[in-house]
């Protein structure tokens, strides 16, 4: 998790970023940083290793757009929309890195009940286990509740000390960990309306939908 990252590592990630997205607040896209990569490639390292040994992310690399995204045709309250969060690229490429570690690693440390976001685990498959429970208790004649629960408020109010200590107790070293608290807890965010940025304004927990961690 804390070894030094390369050239390589990085221009791996950025080919397996999707091209041809809306740009960022910095203005660059993907495909800018692949275009240039033999003149821009050794800058980018030093920003990345300067954010992995400072544990540190300059706020104008970590800027982020907050634009929302309707969920059906004809929306009628905030309700039916959805946020999703628009990084720079730098800050993707840091994050994406953080990402690619971390999943060989949590695989190991996260119970096999969670399905989602892990290397090799598909979140669709808990719908089959569903099925299945919801069967076997019909054709067994079984008492039962079954519970479902709403993990929005979860996901908007995730308390970052708490996360910092769940990632400590795991087993990951101290600078690991405040890289990674730097991506969470550095951003600077501007709402988009009607296409155009508001001012800038800091959070104070949760996490961003949209962001690869």
């Amino acid at each position: 998790m804390g070894r030094e990252v390369t050239l390589k590592e990085i221009e791996d990630i950025l080919k397996d970023c999707v091209n041809f997205k809306s740009p960022f607040p910095d203005g660059w896209t993907i495909e800018f940083f692949l275009s240039f990569w033999d003149i821009l490639g050794p800058d980018v390292l030093g920003m990345m290793e300067e954010s992995h040994c400072k544990g540190h992310i300059y706020g104008a690399l970590n800027s982020t757009f907050i634009a929302l995204i309707p969920k059906k045709a004809k929306p009628i309250s905030f309700d039916d929309y959805r946020p999703i969060s628009l990084c720079n690229v730098i800050y993707k490429i840091i994050s994406k890195t953080i990402v690619e570690r971390l999943n060989y690693y949590l695989s190991k440390v996260i119970t096999n009940e969670q399905f989602g976001f892990l290397s090799n685990r598909h979140i669709l498959d808990v719908v089959g286990i569903t099925q299945e429970g919801i069967h076997s208790i019909k054709e067994n004649k079984l008492s039962a509740i079954m519970l479902k629960m709403d993990l929005i408020k979860a996901y908007d109010y995730i308390d970052w000390v708490f996360l910092c200590l769940i990632l400590l107790h795991v087993g990951m070293g101290y600078d690991v960990v405040a890289w990674i608290m730097a991506c969470v807890s550095s951003v600077h965010f501007v709402i988009l309306v009607n296409g155009s940025p508001t001012g800038f304004f800091q959070g104070n927990r949760g996490l961003r939908q949209g962001c690869p961690l």
